[in-house]
């Protein structure tokens, strides 16, 4: 059975100062790293590390954020085609284009994945 890789297979920790520190490269490479960010929130310690993993492995960095359009009551005042929350979506998907391009500024290899759809 082959063994699965954990973060602390690649990180030990330094003496006296208590912080991590990366060992070697391993031999496996770590091709793509997923970190799920909204843009709504503070994210960026999240993607810094990932970009210093990434770094550390020559990876991809993929941003990937799902997005949920609100419920809508299907007897409102809209009519069935009307988009209702164009606007909201098109505001978050700025946003997270923003982060993105600073993910980018910072390791040109990252990437973004942003889905939107109503819930189940």
């Amino acid at each position: 059975m082959e063994k699965s890789m954990v973060i602390e297979d690649f990180v030990e920790s330094a003496p006296r100062i208590g912080k991590a520190r990366p060992k070697a490269p391993p031999k496996q490479k770590i091709q793509q790293i997923l970190v799920p960010v909204d843009p709504a929130d503070d994210c960026g310690a999240s993607i810094e590390y990932a970009i210093g993993l990434a770094s550390m492995f020559g990876s991809t960095v993929a941003l990937v954020h799902f997005y949920q359009e609100p419920y809508v009551v299907e007897g409102s005042l809209h009519p069935r085609n009307c988009d209702v929350f164009m606007r909201q979506r098109r505001k978050v998907f700025a946003d997270f284009t923003d982060l993105l391009q600073k993910a980018r500024d910072r390791y040109p290899k990252s990437v973004g994945y942003f889905e939107y759809g109503s819930g189940p």
